[in-house]
């Protein structure tokens, strides 16, 4: 069995589907991501990759889209 590392990013500033997709296929460029899901809703960005990736990468690229992050766990 392999290694998986699972980060929530709360995103605020998504309001649609468009916005959404858009974080998530920027997120799925990342070496290592395995899985990402966007709820709306929540705000909820969950990214399951096979190691860690480093806080500032997700950020880096989160804030390129013009999305503010409010909390990462």
């Amino acid at each position: 069995m392999f290694h998986r590392e699972k980060k929530v990013i709360y995103v605020e500033g998504m309001h649609c589907e468009h916005c959404a997709k858009k974080v998530e296929n920027a997120l799925k460029t990342l070496e290592g991501v395995l899985k990402v899901k966007v709820n709306l809703n929540s705000k909820e960005v969950v990214i399951i990759s096979k190691e860690t990736i480093a806080d500032e990468k997700l950020r880096e690229i989160i804030e390129s889209l013009d999305y503010q992050i409010l909390e990462m766990k």
